[in-house]
């Protein structure tokens, strides 16, 4: 039974990835049955019971496990992105403080210069 279920589950997967705009649940179940009878498999004879299980995690679809997983990754690159402009600005602000001296000794010059380069590409 475990694995009729794990065939059914990954027909329905490939069925919600496969899911245009304007679909209903019915036609994500039949455009399931039409993949999981292509594999050879016959027709799938356990749907009632699937949809009894289908929101226990073991028996579910992993769409919405890809979906956290898709949320978490965008978090972190909106994260990843937002500390990238903090450290610019500091060096922006770096730059602007150094450049507005007058004097400076050999290890502010090479600083700003490393500064410059860094964040005009001179």
């Amino acid at each position: 039974m475990n694995k009729i279920l794990n065939k059914w589950i990954c027909a329905y997967d490939n069925a919600k990835r496969m899911q245009k705009n304007g679909w209903s649940e019915n036609d994500v179940l039949a455009k399931a049955h039409e993949l999981y009878s292509s594999g050879k498999s016959g027709h799938f004879i356990l749907i009632s019971e699937w949809l009894a299980l289908r929101d226990q995690p073991r028996y579910g679809s992993q769409e919405k496990e890809l979906e956290r997983l898709d949320k978490i990754a965008m978090r972190q690159e909106e994260a990843n992105q937002l500390l990238k402009e903090n450290i610019e600005a500091k060096r922006m602000k770096m730059f602007m403080k150094l450049s507005s001296k007058e004097h400076l000794d050999d290890r502010s010059k090479e600083l700003l210069k490393k500064l410059g380069r860094d964040l005009f590409g001179n």
